[in-house]
């Protein structure tokens, strides 16, 4: 079982984090609970140090040469990420957040 974030709506903790962090983001999300179509927020701040970790982690398996290094280097940076987005990224409502709901992009 994932840590659920709240929706924005009914302020349930029902949709599933992983889910969400999965995808990266992109797309609505429907709430199981209420039914309401969320968007996850998006953050300039995040996505810069989401790109400096993975640039960090590429950086450290060219210096070394080593394809260890790069693996296990992406996998901390995601890591890392994982937990940042897990403390500050948060849900709004469809009709918060530019871009409106499509019917071809809503996830359970």
């Amino acid at each position: 079982k994932t840590t659920p974030m709240e929706c924005p709506n009914c302020h349930k903790n029902s949709i599933p984090f992983f889910r969400v962090w999965r995808r990266s983001g992109f797309g609505t999300y429907r709430c199981p609970d209420c039914g309401a179509v969320c968007r996850v927020k998006k953050s300039a701040l995040l996505f810069v140090l989401a790109v400096f970790l993975g640039g960090l982690a590429g950086g450290l398996g060219l210096y070394f040469r080593s394809w260890i290094v790069l693996v296990v280097g992406f996998a901390v940076a995601m890591i890392i990420d994982a937990l940042i987005d897990w403390q500050c990224r948060r849900l709004a409502t469809a009709d918060q957040v530019a871009g409106g709901e499509g019917p071809d992009n809503i996830h359970v």
